[in-house]
């Protein structure tokens, strides 16, 4: 798989991440809730600080800059696996 090695280090940070901060079921349960009951659904919802964070920094910072940084993160992530495991 071509880009395997970069998905697996995503992942492995991005459960990192979700161990770290992650959201009560409950909370992300009653978002659902709400979204499958309202009228009229909004077509995001945003649940927990880090997403409400997130939105509100993706308002101001270019998609490029966005992405070069997530790019830089899993790169540096997966050096430092690489150095760890040897």
């Amino acid at each position: 798989m071509r880009y395997g090695a970069m998905l697996r280090t995503a992942i492995a940070h991005t459960t990192r991440i979700v161990r770290h901060t992650g959201l009560e079921p409950c909370a992300v349960a009653k978002i659902i809730g709400t979204a499958l009951t309202v009228r009229r659904p909004r077509t995001r919802y945003l649940v927990g600080r880090d997403a409400i964070a997130a939105a509100i920094i993706a308002r101001f910072v270019p998609d490029r800059l966005v992405g070069r940084l997530l790019m830089q993160m899993l790169v540096s992530d997966r050096r430092r696996n690489a150095a760890s495991s040897t």
